[in-house]
């Protein structure tokens, strides 16, 4: 629906792969998604160092985007260990 309504050059699929297992395997079933949705995908990868020296202030950030705080035990986190 999106497609037909954006047009084919408009509508992508976007993967991200943040070194986080739970969301790298889950790039092999999106890509499959998005080919029977004949929409091409974009894979965007972030090397862990990078990410890794990004973690706290992106920690930092979503959390003012979700009004919690770093010290909030059960809230919104990317990480190895989260439930989210």
């Amino acid at each position: 629906m999106y497609r037909d309504l954006f047009g084919p050059e408009n509508y992508y699929i976007e993967l991200q792969d943040h070194a986080i297992s739970r969301q790298t395997e889950s790039i092999p079933s999106s890509s499959k998604i998005a080919s029977r949705a004949q929409a091409p995908d974009h894979l965007h990868q972030r090397r862990p160092v990078l990410w890794t020296a990004d973690a706290d202030a992106h920690d930092v950030l979503l959390c003012i985007g979700t009004g919690s705080l770093v010290s909030d035990t059960n809230r919104l986190k990317y990480d190895e260990t989260s439930s989210t």
